[in-house]
């Protein structure tokens, strides 16, 4: 009689790295979490999920073409993710390139038209290139969707950068 086979275990370590990168990245150190994200995609190079986390890491680590080399493999196994267009579209403004930074928020709209990271980010670029009501526009819609939120934030802080006169 043969020995019962078992079954095969998940490989669990590329979530526990995954996880610990989150903890040290909610704890205001990036640069400790950049090895665990790429640790965890070490393990599993092509979880779309992953390749998003380590490529927030890099904006807050301010490596935002490294940022946008992770969102484009991201893209290229999911182009519909409308939240790794957002990303693209912050990494593309931090640059300074606000037309690329517009096209990317402008896909990510069509798929999710009143996604309020998305109508920030495009507060943001339409700040970078001088549109201030348009800015002031989309920072307001924001507010009325989601204030409580990381998106709020942003449009209550673009909001003071435009209206707000510093001595």
């Amino acid at each position: 009689m043969r020995p019962k086979r078992r079954p095969k275990r998940p490989d669990l370590a590329p979530d526990l790295y995954a996880q610990a990168a989150q903890a040290w990245l909610l704890a205001r150190d990036a640069s400790r979490a950049l090895p665990l994200q790429s640790e965890a995609l070490k393990r599993r190079p092509r979880d779309v999920d992953f390749l998003i986390d380590r490529a927030i890491i890099r904006l807050a680590l301010k490596q935002s073409w490294e940022a946008i080399d992770d969102l484009n493999s991201a893209l290229e196994l999911a182009p519909r993710r409308a939240d790794a267009l957002v990303y693209r579209a912050s990494a593309y403004r931090l640059l300074g390139t606000a037309d690329l930074a517009e096209e990317d928020v402008a896909r990510a709209l069509v798929q999710r038209p009143n996604a309020p990271d998305a109508l920030a980010e495009r507060g943001a670029v339409k700040a970078l290139k001088g549109d201030k009501p348009g800015a002031r526009a989309d920072w307001l819609r924001v507010l009325s969707l989601d204030p409580e939120s990381a998106a709020g934030d942003q449009a209550r802080a673009g909001l003071e950068s435009i209206d707000v006169k510093k001595p």
